[in-house]
């Protein structure tokens, strides 16, 4: 059943907020099985309302990065050398990719690591934004900003999922197809996990 979320900003975060406390950046703990330690990133999960309506902030990534070319992602990128805390690394690259200063985002919480097979650990933090802003994309890293409906997260027709062998245990892969888009990956996890944690509100 889809949940029914409040158009007001206020209602919305108190809604959500609470399906979020169980995580702490300080008590996240260390997936076994990496020779290496994982190269920390976060990433940033926005709620942007729109004509009455929420959606998520996806990018689709410009031909020019290095890696993950003309995929569809959330904001975010890995931490700077000059970054104190992951929280930082996701106001840095939200601000840098698609112009969303931090006092336009009400910081509601944070989502459990997501672990890459390239060897990254995703922290994923979630974001309010309210009132109207103005995006401004980095060009050379995001080709283009996409608004994802919340409501759209809830339609089983587009997301398709399926069990993969995954080292020593079985995992369901989800992906989400949405009016030529294909999510997959490390954000379609996301996408999977929020839409989980918000079926309580």
């Amino acid at each position: 059943m889809k949940p029914c979320f409040s158009n007001d900003v206020c209602n919305f975060i108190n809604q959500i907020q609470p399906a979020l406390s169980q995580y702490s950046e300080i008590s996240n703990l260390e997936k076994k099985g990496f020779t290496v330690k994982p190269t920390d990133a976060a990433v940033f999960l926005i709620f942007y309302r729109e004509f009455g309506k929420w959606n998520i902030i996806l990018t689709k990534r410009s031909k020019k990065v290095r890696s993950h070319k003309s995929e569809i992602s959330l904001p975010g990128g890995t931490k700077d050398i000059k970054d104190l805390r992951l929280i930082d690394t996701a106001i840095r690259e939200v601000k840098e990719e698609i112009g969303l200063h931090e006092k336009e985002i009400h910081i509601v919480g944070q989502m459990h690591p997501v672990y890459t097979k390239t060897g990254y650990k995703i922290s994923p933090f979630v974001g309010v934004v309210s009132g109207q802003v103005k995006f401004a994309i980095d060009k050379s890293e995001v080709y283009e900003l996409i608004k994802f409906p919340l409501s759209e997260l809830y339609d089983d027709a587009i997301n398709k999922k399926e069990l993969k062998m995954n080292d020593e245990f079985v995992e369901v892969v989800s992906t989400y197809s949405y009016q030529g888009y294909f999510i997959f990956g490390a954000t379609a996890k996301i996408l999977s996990e929020i839409k989980m944690l918000l079926m309580v509100v």
